[in-house]
């Protein structure tokens, strides 16, 4: 019992240690072009489109764990669950645009599962250099986005988006 105890703990000090080094590699690594390049084409040009709800997506989600995970809300937080509603509803209006829009075909269990293969990947890659910024701007200064404008833009831009496609009866 004691040496499992022992493993145990440095179980999850080896983990915390590759998260910190996974949030900071993350943070350098921030390569995004800005959204407002994908937004201003997005309701002529369905690629954009896509791109623009992937990374929507991305960003909401990775705001929501961070809320928790770096501010300390409780996961039953109502914005934290406002974020996790935006991100899955973008996430599965991304499959859905995937399918119709740039494959052309019906979608169906099988071609959404063929989207998930394809666009999923995106979203956790963004996810994941969204989180290293906002895990970098919480070490820099313990805000999440409050000093970043370009974060402050997307943001507002994605709950925008988020917005526009519910009105629209999207979801």
């Amino acid at each position: 019992m004691r040496y499992a105890l022992i493993f145990l703990i440095l179980t999850v000090n080896f983990a915390r240690a590759d998260d910190e080094n996974f949030t900071r590699k993350a943070a350098k690594h921030y390569n995004l072009t800005p959204l407002s390049d994908y937004l201003q084409d997005a309701s002529s040009n369905i690629h954009a489109l896509l791109e623009v709800t992937k990374r929507c997506s991305a960003l909401l989600g990775s705001s929501a764990w961070a809320l928790s995970h770096l501010n300390g809300l409780s996961d039953d937080d109502p914005q934290i669950l406002d974020l996790d509603t935006m991100y899955e509803d973008l996430r599965q209006f991304s499959f859905r645009v995937h399918v119709q829009a740039i494959r052309g075909v019906e979608l169906n269990q099988d071609t959404y599962t063929e989207s998930v293969i394809e666009v999923d990947p995106d979203i956790h890659d963004y996810q994941t250099q969204y989180f290293g910024r906002l895990h970098r701007n919480h070490d820099k200064d313990a805000t999440l986005i409050e000093n970043d404008p370009l974060l402050q833009d997307e943001t507002f831009a994605c709950i925008g988006t988020h917005e526009q496609l519910r009105e629209g009866g999207y979801f």
